[in-house]
C-alpha cells in the first residue's frame, strides 16, 4: 500500500513562515532612451495601419538591431517620406 499523502494543512504548518524579500527600487530610463517620446504636455494623435505581419517583424528587428524604439523608427521613415514626397511638415 502507497504512503499516506500529507494534507494541505500538514504542508502549510511545515512552510516557514518568512517575508519575501523587498522588490528591488524602480530604475527610471534615461533621457536620451525616452527621446522618441512626447512631452508629458505635448499633443499626440494616433496614428496607425494593419500591415502584413512581415513588416512588425521586420520593424522589431531593425529595432533591435538599432537599439532604437520602433517609435522613434517610424518617425523617422515618416519624415523620410514626407521629404521625398515634398511634403510639407509642421515643426512644434
Amino acid at each position: 500500500m502507497a504512503a499516506k499523502k500529507p494534507s494541505m494543512g500538514e504542508v502549510f504548518e511545515k512552510l516557514e513562515t518568512t517575508n519575501p524579500p523587498a522588490p528591488p527600487p524602480i530604475q527610471h530610463m534615461p533621457a536620451a532612451a525616452r527621446s522618441g517620446r512626447p512631452k508629458r504636455n505635448e499633443e499626440t494623435t494616433l496614428v496607425g495601419g494593419q500591415l502584413a505581419i512581415r513588416f512588425g517583424r521586420s520593424l522589431n528587428m531593425l529595432s533591435a538591431e538599432t537599439g532604437k524604439t520602433n517609435r522613434e523608427l517610424l518617425e523617422e521613415a515618416l519624415d523620410d517620406l514626407f521629404v521625398k514626397y515634398g511634403a510639407r511638415t509642421i515643426n512644434a
